[in-house]
C-alpha cells in the first residue's frame, strides 16, 4: 500500500531541511547555522545557578545579538510594532502558533506578530517545536536540562513536565541533546519567549519523522499529558519556500499558509516537501495535528506573511517566505476536552465527539461510494454534508473497497486533519487509486462498488501489544515507508493471528511483532472507532 495512505509518505527531514547558503554575519535568510559565540552578554550574569543543568545558546552572534542589551530592545522593537492582536484570535484561547527562525534581520519582524499574541495571557508552559537541520530520525528528542542560556539569561526548563514526557512517551521521545547542538531553529524563539512570557517556563522539543511522516506518537503524547491545559502554547519553527524569485515565492507561500490556516493537511502534505513549500513540514504538522484533536473547534488565522525581500529588501538571489498561523480554540474547550486526565495507554481523546446516527452513517456510505465512483471514472467529487454538524468535525477515516464481493483496496488516514465527510470522500478515493495491491477497477465497474467505512474516534502508540484487542481495536503497522492496517474486529483472530495479519500486509515476516532484532523494524499504533459497510444488512457501529 502506498504510504501516502497514511501521513505524507515521504523522504526523511535531511532531504527537505532549509537550503544552505553561505552568508556573512548577520545569517542570511536561510543560512546554515554554525557554532555561535557565548552569549554571555551584558547581563543576566547574576541569575546563573553553577549547580544546575544549563545547556548554553548555540546561535548568539550569528543569528541574534549576543549582546542582551542590543538583543532586548530589538526583540521589545519587533514586539511593539506588530502591534495588538486581531480580534478573533485576542478573544480566544490561543493553542498555538507557527514562528519563523532566520536570523533576526530577515525573519525578526514576523516573529514578531506572532509572540505579540501572547500579550497579556496566562502561559505557564510553552513547547517549542524545532527542527534539525541536519536531520532528525524516527524518534523526537527533548532537552532534559534546568534551564537554556540566552543572552538574556537563562529560560527555565518545565523539568516535570518534561520528566513525564519520557515516563509516558517510551518509544516516541528520548533525552536527546546532539539534535540541539549547533542548530537556531528552535533557539531562535527563546528570547521572543523571554521577552513576553517571562514567567513561562519551556518544554525544548527537536521534532522526528518517524517513516517519513508526521510523528503521531508525539500528537498522541502532547495531547493526552497537556491537551487540556489552556496555559501551555505550542510554538512550531519553520521558514517557508527557499531561495526563489519574489513573485514565485510569495504566490507558494500564501497557498502554504491558507492550508495551514484551514487545517489541510491532506493538501499541504502531498507537495510539502517535493516542491519545497517549508523546511518545519514535520513541526507544522505535528500542530496542525494537535488543532485537528479538538473536534472541529480549532480555528486557523493567517497573521502576516513577508519574505526577506520584504524585510531586508534584497530580492537579487532569491527570498525565503515567513509567516505566522495561529490556531485558535473557544473559551473552555481545553478543559472540557480532559484530556490531561486520560492515561496515555489509552489513548487521546475522540477527534469526532459523540457515536454517528444511522442517517449519519447512511450519508457517509453515500458519500464513499460517489467518491470511489467517481475516482474510478476519474472525475472529481466533492462531498455534501448536509447540515449535519458531525460530518462537518475534523475527523479522520478509512475505507475499504469491495467490487463484486472481491476486496479492492483500502485508503484513508487515523490523523484527523479534515471535516469527517471529506475525510470520507478522500480516503475512498486513496482506496481506488493509491492502493498497489489491487489492480485500479476498470470504469464499467463503478456501479459494482461497495464500501466499508471505519471513523475513527482514538489512536494511541501501541507500547504493549498485550493491550491490543483485535475484536474492538484496530492495529496500524509502519514498515519501510508502508502502512498496513487491521480493522476492529475484522475476523475472529485472536491478538496473535490479527499482529501477524497487521506484519503480512506490510511485506514483513508474520512474526515481525515480536522479534526486536531485524532488517527493518515495525511500528505499532492502535485505534479504535465505529465500523459500518454497504453489505451491512443495517448500517451500525461495531
Amino acid at each position: 500500500m502506498k504510504a501516502v495512505i497514511l501521513g505524507i509518505g515521504i523522504a526523511v527531514l535531511a532531504a527537505a531541511g532549509c537550503r544552505q547558503k553561505a552568508e556573512p554575519a548577520p545569517p542570511g535568510p536561510g543560512a546554515s547555522e554554525k557554532p555561535g559565540g557565548d552569549g554571555a552578554g551584558k547581563a543576566g550574569q547574576e541569575s546563573f545557578v553553577p549547580e544546575s543543568r544549563v545547556y548554553w545558546n548555540q546561535a548568539a552572534g550569528r543569528f541574534y545579538p549576543a549582546d542582551a542589551e542590543e538583543l532586548g530592545k530589538l526583540v521589545d522593537k519587533y514586539v511593539s510594532d506588530a502591534g495588538p492582536a486581531p480580534a478573533a484570535v485576542a478573544g480566544s484561547d490561543l493553542l498555538g502558533f507557527i514562528s519563523p527562525h532566520a536570523g533576526y534581520p530577515y525573519s525578526g519582524p514576523v516573529a514578531g506578530r506572532a509572540y505579540a499574541l501572547v500579550s497579556g495571557r496566562s502561559i505557564r508552559t510553552v513547547v517549542v517545536m524545532g527542527l534539525s537541520h541536519k536531520g532528525l530520525g524516527d524518534r523526537s528528542a527533548v532537552l532534559s536540562y534546568d534551564s537554556y542560556r540566552t543572552p538574556l539569561g537563562p529560560v527555565p526548563i518545565d523539568t516535570e513536565t518534561v520528566a513525564r514526557l519520557l515516563e509516558k512517551g517510551k518509544g516516541v521521545i528520548a533525552a536527546d541533546e546532539a539534535p540541539f547542538a549547533q542548530e537556531h531553529s528552535l533557539e531562535v524563539q527563546l528570547p521572543f519567549i523571554q521577552k513576553t512570557l517571562p514567567q513561562a517556563r519551556i518544554v525544548p522539543i527537536m521534532v522526528g519523522h518517524p517513516q517519513g511522516a508526521v510523528d503521531s506518537g508525539l500528537v498522541d503524547l502532547l495531547y493526552s499529558e497537556l491537551g487540556s491545559r489552556s496555559d501551555v502554547l505550542f510554538v512550531a519553527s519553520t521558514d517557508l519556500s527557499h531561495y526563489e524569485p519574489y513573485d514565485q515565492a510569495t504566490a507558494k507561500d500564501n497557498v502554504t499558509l491558507d492550508r495551514i490556516a484551514a487545517l489541510d493537511w491532506a493538501s499541504l502534505a502531498g507537495d510539502a516537501i517535493s516542491e519545497g513549500r517549508m523546511c518545519g513540514v514535520f513541526t507544522v504538522g505535528v500542530l496542525m495535528a494537535l488543532a485537528g484533536r479538538y473536534a472541529g473547534q480549532a480555528k486557523g488565522h493567517r497573521i502576516e506573511y513577508m519574505n526577506s525581500g520584504d524585510t531586508a529588501g534584497d530580492r537579487s538571489g532569491g527570498v525565503v517566505g515567513y509567516g505566522v498561523v495561529a490556531f485558535t480554540l473557544p473559551e473552555g474547550a481545553r478543559s472540557a476536552q480532559g484530556a490531561g486526565a486520560q492515561d496515555a495507554a489509552s489513548g487521546p481523546a475522540p477527534a469526532a465527539g459523540g457515536a454517528l446516527t444511522a442517517a449519519e452513517r447512511v450519508a457517509l456510505l453515500g458519500i464513499a461510494r460517489k467518491a470511489a465512483e467517481a475516482a474510478v471514472e476519474k472525475e472529481s467529487f466533492k462531498p455534501a454534508v448536509g447540515g449535519s454538524a458531525s460530518l462537518e468535525k475534523v475527523a479522520a477515516a478509512l475505507v475499504n473497497i469491495r467490487i463484486d464481493g472481491r476486496p479492492g483496496g483500502t485508503g484513508g488516514s487515523t490523523e484527523a486533519s479534515l471535516p469527517l465527510a471529506e475525510a470520507v470522500a478522500r480516503a475512498a478515493q486513496a482506496a481506488v487509486a493509491d492502493d498497489d495491491r489491487y489492480p485500479a477497477p476498470p470504469a464499467d465497474e463503478a456501479a459494482s462498488l461497495e464500501c466499508e467505512v471505519v471513523v475513527i474516534t482514538n489512536t494511541w502508540v501501541l507500547e504493549d501489544v498485550d493491550q491490543y484487542d483485535p475484536s474492538v481495536q484496530g492495529l496500524v503497522v509502519r514498515a519501510g515507508g508502508l502502512v498496513g492496517y487491521v480493522l476492529p474486529g475484522e475476523a475472529a483472530w485472536s491478538r496473535e493471528e490479527a499482529l501477524a495479519q497487521g506484519c503480512r500486509r506490510v511485506g514483513l515476516a508474520p512474526s515481525c511483532w515480536k522479534q526486536k532484532k531485524q532488517e527493518v523494524t515495525p511500528s505499532f499504533d492502535a485505534f479504535s472507532g465505529e465500523r459500518f459497510a454497504d453489505w451491512d444488512e443495517a448500517p451500525g457501529g461495531k
